[in-house]
């Protein structure tokens, strides 16, 4: 008798753990399937991502514009669940146009590297500096409104190969999201 309740008991933790993988991946497709908010640009998402084949871009909000530098191309794998993109050596700058409204910028990155440190400059000004370990990390920042331009820079200190296919550039972290939220 109790060698059949613990079958019991298996067959119902499994029930449970499928159950529970299923509603976290119906649930991960619906927060991926809802639309961009307004005022937002994704640069890295498996949502309409912002993407040129330049690794600096420009893009238009309104009447601010913005550019962004040291981005790989929009990579994606049918083995991973969402694209990505490198962030490139020296440092990944978002410049903006004047802006009249605070502009959020958040991004989530992957960091194969230990010993890795970001410093967060905005113009010119360090405005985050630290040690960063192996793993997914997600940061955001303000941009103030000003009247004249701002330039956010994100600086890597160690950086890496692309692979061995005659690349020149070299890597600094992976970027799994990058969002510019103008309010």
């Amino acid at each position: 008798m109790l060698h059949r309740c613990s079958y019991w008991f298996l067959y119902l933790a499994s029930v449970l753990l499928l159950a529970g993988v299923a509603l976290r991946d119906f649930t991960a497709a619906r927060r991926l399937a809802r639309p961009t908010p307004p005022g937002t640009y994704e640069l890295v998402s498996s949502r309409r991502p912002l993407s040129s084949t330049e690794s600096s871009e420009t893009w238009r909000f309104g009447s601010t514009g913005f550019r962004i530098e040291g981005l790989s191309n929009l990579e994606v794998d049918p083995r991973e669940p969402l694209p990505w993109r490198h962030g490139l050596a020296p440092a990944t700058r978002l410049s903006f146009e004047p802006v009249r409204g605070p502009v959020e910028v958040r991004w989530t990155f992957m960091n194969p590297v230990s010993g890795q440190r970001l410093r967060i400059l905005l113009d010119g000004k360090v405005v985050g500096d630290g040690a960063i370990g192996l793993g997914i990390h997600s940061w955001k920042t303000l941009v103030p409104a000003q009247g004249s331009p701002s330039v956010l820079e994100l600086e890597f200190e160690l950086a890496r190969p692309i692979e061995p296919n005659g690349d020149p550039r070299r890597i600094t972290v992976t970027f799994t999201s990058l969002q510019i939220r103008f309010r």
